[in-house]
């Protein structure tokens, strides 16, 4: 009842109703706090429930664990924050089907948001940042790939529209937008996170733009923030004695393991072995980091055995439309990069353009580490392969 799908489009509703500008880019944050008390725009008392739901309420209530009392420590007492337990227990205890249970709630969701929404809402943070967009995009394009959602893979090509006519000048970027004014030069962060964006769209439509893209702008974050023996300083900022180096991943992962996450694709990509080497740059720079302190570098030790194994890659080249099996659009596969081929793309080197369609359907180029394979004209064989059946 409670699915991992449904939670996802929920979050997307909410940034896309709550977050979203009206030029389709992503405002920073919504205050906790409204008429001076934290959180009392999400907290509800069970008299107001009851009179927004009449017959409906306590299903609902029982549903979301209300109680007469309050179940929110606060500074007032019979506030309650609305979480659910067990549906299925509510179901049984109300002699109710899982759908005709499902049914009431959705029906009492969209009444109650339409009480709360009387209410005096919180404070918009509305800076837009180039770095938490970039994250944004990139969650987006994800949700339209694997959960077939249109609207979120339009409201990530409208953010990633806004950045690039906002944030992007003379083939650079600046770090934060707010009342028509783009300012501070771009920090590794926003280079990082906005290229991963880039290539989540890339997997999301195969639109072989989006790798150009990724791949000027990592260009421009190796002249700006390249360190001599691997890695990536913070900032170029002149005025700095010392420049900092940093992969510690915290509430966001740092720009640094993010980076290396994006080499290791676009090497997987364009078969480009000089940009997996750049990506084993980034953990020989912070491997006594790393090795001192394990924990605080999840995110770039998630991304080692790619590194070292030199991940899988496939290549798709048709004559006519691509022919792409589902499974290796929406499932997981550790390590791995999906190319479709266009008749005529400049930047691929000499060795991916030689890969040649055959005379009706496609051919299906798998690498694994540094041996490839022939050919494939079946996709099942890929996905055979592959671990996908």
């Amino acid at each position: 009842m409670i699915s991992t799908k449904k939670t996802a489009l929920e979050i997307v509703e909410y940034v896309l109703g709550n977050l979203q500008s009206p030029e389709g880019a992503f405002y920073s944050a919504e205050d906790a706090e409204s008429e001076g008390v934290e959180g009392k725009y999400y907290l509800w008392r069970a008299s107001e429930i009851r009179e927004v739901l009449g017959d409906d309420a306590n299903v609902v209530m029982r549903y979301f664990n209300v109680l007469e009392d309050g179940n929110f420590a606060g500074d007032v007492r019979g506030e309650n924050i609305l979480h659910i337990g067990s549906p299925w227990r509510v179901a049984d205890e109300f002699n109710l089907t899982l759908d005709e249970l499902n049914e009431i709630i959705e029906n009492a969701r969209r009444h109650l948001l339409e009480r709360r929404m009387e209410r005096p809402t919180p404070a918009l943070d509305d800076k837009i940042l180039t770095d938490w967009n970039g994250l944004m995009l990139g969650a987006l394009a994800a949700c339209g790939r694997i959960l077939d959602s249109e609207e979120a893979l339009a409201a990530a090509e409208r953010c990633l529209k806004f950045i690039m006519d906002n944030l992007h000048v003379d083939g650079e970027l600046l770090h934060r937008y707010r009342d028509s004014e783009a300012g501070i030069d771009g920090k590794l962060d926003d280079y990082a996170f906005l290229i991963w964006g880039l290539l989540e769209l890339h997997d999301a439509t195969f639109r072989e733009g989006y790798v150009e893209m990724a791949l000027e702008l990592s260009e421009s974050l190796e002249d700006r923030f390249g360190a001599p023996d691997g890695g990536f300083y913070l900032t170029d900022d002149p005025k700095l004695i010392v420049r900092p180096m940093d992969a510690t991943d915290g509430a966001i992962p740092s720009g640094n393991s993010v980076q290396m996450l994006n080499l290791l694709r676009l090497g997987g990509i364009l078969e480009d072995d000089d940009l997996t080497e750049s990506a084993r740059g980034v953990m020989r720079a912070f491997a006594g980091d790393v090795e001192s302190a394990p924990a605080a570098h999840t995110f770039l030790l998630s991304n080692l055995e790619w590194a070292i194994s030199g991940g899988r890659s496939l290549t798709v080249v048709c004559s006519g439309n691509p022919v792409i099996p589902v499974e290796l659009m929406k499932k997981l596969i550790p390590d791995f990069t999906m190319t479709v081929m266009p008749r005529d793309w400049p930047i691929a080197p000499p060795h991916l353009r030689g890969k040649r369609a055959p005379p009706e359907g496609c051919a299906y180029y798998l690498c694994d580490g540094s041996r490839c394979y022939p050919p494939l004209n079946d996709p099942r064989d890929v996905m055979e392969h592959l671990g996908v059946i």
